[in-house]
């Protein structure tokens, strides 16, 4: 089946999904802890680094898909509390309802083949992002869902060596791909999460705060440098970022999306708006197109929003020098400028990007 949001409304029939404990065990202690706890005031990170419960511990509300016409449709669910059997009528996808008997809290789910899904975390052109039980292997966690694109004239797709590659790397804080399922339409690859998730905290709260901000780039950087060492480079957007209860600093998917859209040069899996434009026009992945991106990232959690939001590959450059003709060195630090030069020969490297975040953290820290 199709995976776009679109084929999942219209795919989605009455159906019976039963939530037993033996079935879902790894999924239902989240789900109920995240039904016990999204209406607290705040969950500590840590001393220096706690957020608002409703950021992003994923209960923002993300089930208005435009252009999707607003029909009813019943579901069949039996609690995992309780197991009391109710029906629910819905018109969204994932809509949160509440057991009638036992008030437990959960997302009407979508079942395909393959996943259980319960949650859209991300939408852009080839990828989207959901939470699902993974029925083979009884993971709970992020899928990844790239839908399939022609292979190039006279190339081999290796998808799947992509894949083993990924899975392999052992890098502290980076989350690697665990396991791969493809089918007519897409792959899919299942990989861990973390309670905070960067892109809905962006959409929901815009900037982060100094000492945040600084603390997250700081540690980006390091395992953007670390990844270099196995040449792995790409575009970094805010969905790959994601923070632990103790404030750890993860990357999720970039790379092994880099790796995929170079497969055909005809295609472009990447946004654009986060993308440099050796990569948008000759799907350039080097240390320069990465501290390009890890610039475009920077100006987003420390402006709260992303500056960028052109599609039109024809117009991204006049975008681009709009706004850096306007660029406000009151507002951003004005290294972030020479990371995002035009000329990648220009741009500073990781490890001055490291340095320089690790001194903006340290000073936010002393005051």
């Amino acid at each position: 089946m199709s995976t776009s949001l679109a084929s999942l409304r219209k795919n989605k029939q009455t159906t019976t999904f039963v939530f037993k404990r033996s079935d879902l065990d790894s999924a239902l202690s989240p789900l109920e802890q995240i039904s016990l706890t999204v209406d607290a005031k705040h969950v500590n990170a840590s001393d220096n680094y706690s957020f608002i419960a409703e950021e992003t511990i994923d209960n923002l509300d993300r089930t208005k898909i435009a252009g999707i016409s607003q029909n009813n449709y019943t579901t069949d669910i039996t609690c995992s509390q309780c197991h009391t059997t109710s029906t629910f009528t819905s018109t969204n996808l994932f809509e949160k309802v509440a057991c009638p008997s036992c008030q437990l809290k959960f997302r009407i789910p979508i079942e395909t083949e393959l996943f259980l899904y319960d949650k859209h975390i991300f939408e852009s052109p080839f990828i989207n992002i959901f939470r699902a039980h993974h029925k083979q292997s009884e993971f709970y966690g992020d899928v990844v869902v790239y839908e399939k694109i022609p292979p190039a004239p006279n190339k081999t797709s290796n998808v799947e060596e992509i894949f083993k590659h990924y899975n392999k790397l052992d890098i502290e804080n980076y989350i690697r791909p665990l396991t791969f399922d493809k089918d007519e339409n897409a792959y899919y690859i299942t990989r861990k999460n973390a309670p905070y998730r960067m892109n809905l905290y962006l959409e929901e709260f815009g900037a982060l705060p100094d000492h945040q901000a600084a603390h997250v780039l700081y540690n980006v950087t390091k395992t953007l440098a670390k990844l270099a060492t196995y040449s792995c480079y790409g575009a970094v957007l805010p969905s790959d970022i994601m923070l632990e209860l103790d404030g750890s600093v993860k990357i999720c998917d970039y790379g092994f999306r880099e790796a995929l859209h170079s497969i055909n040069q005809a295609y472009n899996y990447l946004p654009l708006p986060q993308s440099a434009p050796e990569t948008i026009f000759s799907k350039v992945h080097n240390e320069a197109s990465t501290v390009y991106s890890l610039g475009i990232l920077a100006l987003a959690f420390i402006g709260g929003q992303q500056v960028f939001s052109e599609n039109d590959p024809h117009k991204v450059i006049q975008e681009r020098q709009d706004y850096f003709d306007n660029f406000s060195t009151e507002k951003f630090p004005s290294f972030l400028q020479s990371m995002l030069d035009r000329n990648p020969k220009y741009r500073p490297k990781l490890k001055e990007c490291r340095e320089f975040f690790f001194h903006l953290d340290s000073q936010n820290i002393s005051h």
